[in-house]
């Protein structure tokens, strides 16, 4: 539920978005009132009125100028206090239409209700389009326009121009409700949007992690990989990659059954994870194999922390039902160079020192 004058980001993007359309129409109608009226107001009173609301139209550019910047850095407290200033706005221009029309009932009475009704179904109309996905102030709007005009309506026509009240009486609550409906719709559609892109969130978080392990995969590593590395050789930067294979893995699925073959691996996941950096990347990229992509890192530093990941894994004791299971890792590092420039040409690499390594009697760094 959107609160008092808390609106939605996406209803207050959608004011911004439709303040040039609103103050272009602004401009049109005040032009028309001004035409009508240019021979029956004092000049001075039109000139008054012409710039004061000028002032408005000024302050709303201003304000939608402001709120499009606070959405953009996402600063809900000052939204909330421009959405407050959209409120006053929208007063100040009921306001100052009302003015106009008063003066206009004092001046030209034969044609107050002609103008009267041209303009309040003109801009009460034009405000739903605009205005009605803040519904409160569209509310606020709506009355503060409709009831002076009402009552002046039944003040000033004469009997036989009666049958414009019974227009605007018909007329009026038709456009609240469908402003109402319009609102209500938008909130919808905001709900489904933000649903559907939970979904998307939740989707893409999956497509890219592996279920067991809870690291990225192989189509994360390959995705993002390959932009980091085109990032990194744009900037001569130094990006080394990790090979990382458990030794005798399908010995100990076959000696201690899967279950315990997958707490090694979320095990070794979470220590691995925990040796390398939050900019590295770690992927598990097969059964027992994961890739480690270590940026802004050297080869010579990158065999520290292969050593370093090897020696963990080797002094661990991965624990089972019938007691402790000692588990080793073969390592294969590589880096970028002048003849390795791409994440295929890295990956290769290391997948051929890994392959060294476990012919060298594996438990080793290569």
């Amino acid at each position: 539920m959107i609160r008092f004058l808390e609106y939605h980001p996406t209803q207050l993007q959608r004011i911004v978005d439709e303040t040039w359309t609103t103050l272009y129409s602004l401009v049109f109608v005040s032009a028309v009132l001004i035409w009508i009226y240019e021979a029956f107001i004092p000049m001075s009173y039109l000139i008054l009125w012409i710039v004061a609301q000028s002032i408005y139209i000024l302050l709303r550019y201003v304000n939608a100028k402001a709120l499009k910047k606070h959405m953009a850095n996402e600063d809900h407290e000052k939204m909330k206090l421009h959405a407050r200033v959209l409120l006053l706005l929208i007063i100040f221009s009921a306001l100052l239409w009302n003015v106009g029309n008063i003066v206009g009932v004092l001046y030209a009475p034969e044609l107050y209700e002609f103008v009267s009704l041209i303009m309040m179904m003109g801009i009460v109309t034009a405000a739903a389009m605009s205005l009605s996905t803040l519904f409160f102030i569209y509310s606020v709007y709506f009355f503060l326009m409709m009831l002076p005009q009402l009552f002046m309506l039944t003040q000033y026509s004469d009997h036989l121009h009666h049958i414009v009240i019974v227009l605007a009486m018909i007329y009026f609550p038709i456009v609240f409700m469908f402003s109402r409906s319009l609102y209500k719709s938008f909130l919808v559609s905001i709900d489904h949007h933000e649903e559907l892109k939970d979904h998307a969130t939740v989707m893409h978080r999956l497509s890219v992690t592996d279920a067991l392990t809870q690291t990225h995969n192989r189509r994360y590593l390959y995705d993002t990989g390959r932009k980091l590395i085109v990032e990194a050789v744009a900037q001569e930067q130094d990006v080394s990659q990790l090979m990382i294979d458990i030794d005798y893995f399908k010995k100990i699925n076959d000696s201690y059954g899967h279950q315990v073959g997958d707490e090694i691996l979320v095990s070794i996941a979470k220590n691995v994870q925990a040796m390398i950096r939050s900019s590295d990347v770690l992927a598990r990229v097969g059964g027992e194999e994961f890739a480690v992509l270590l940026l802004n890192t050297s080869v010579e530093d990158a065999k520290k922390v292969a050593e370093n990941i090897r020696r963990s894994i080797e002094g661990g004791k991965f624990a089972h039902s019938n007691g402790h299971i000692i588990v080793t890792v073969s390592i294969g590092v590589a880096g970028l160079n002048n003849e390795v420039l791409t994440l295929d040409e890295l990956y290769s690499k290391a997948d051929a020192r890994l392959y060294q390594a476990k012919s060298l009697g594996r438990n080793r760094v290569c």
